[in-house]
């Protein structure tokens, strides 16, 4: 299990061929989860004697400060004594906002995202936002 300082870029290199955990150096509490198709932020702390683990979300739906402002106040809680009971809520993009991601991520023209955009509009007008 590594310590390191979580940033985007090393976890986009991380290698995928193990399951592994690496803790970040910057806020203590805060893991992440390495696995073969997954890259998933966790709090592994322990409240009053007892070994707490609670999953924040997965990147790259969330960035890493992303995950630490989740993160931070409920450890702050736990290192207070309180178990947290609620789970964090991931804050997921609008339908909109991920083809405008995945798009400029494939790198596609601007005929192909205003197609997608189309189909959107016409079969999931319900969903878009």
């Amino acid at each position: 299990m590594a310590i390191v300082i979580l940033s985007d870029a090393y976890i986009q290199k991380l290698s995928t061929q193990r399951t592994m955990i690496v803790r970040d150096k910057v806020l203590c509490g805060l893991c992440l989860k390495v696995g073969k198709r997954n890259r998933t932020f966790l709090i592994a702390t322990s409240v009053c004697g007892q070994q707490f683990r609670m999953t924040v979300g997965r990147w790259p739906l969330i960035g890493v400060e992303e995950a630490r402002e989740l993160a931070a106040p409920i450890l702050k809680n736990c290192r207070s004594g309180q178990q947290p009971i609620k789970r964090v809520p991931p804050k997921l993009p609008t339908l909109y906002e991920a083809i405008g991601r995945y798009c400029s991520a494939k790198g596609l023209k601007a005929n192909s995202r205003e197609r997608y955009e189309s189909i959107i509009r016409t079969h999931f007008a319900e969903w878009k936002d």
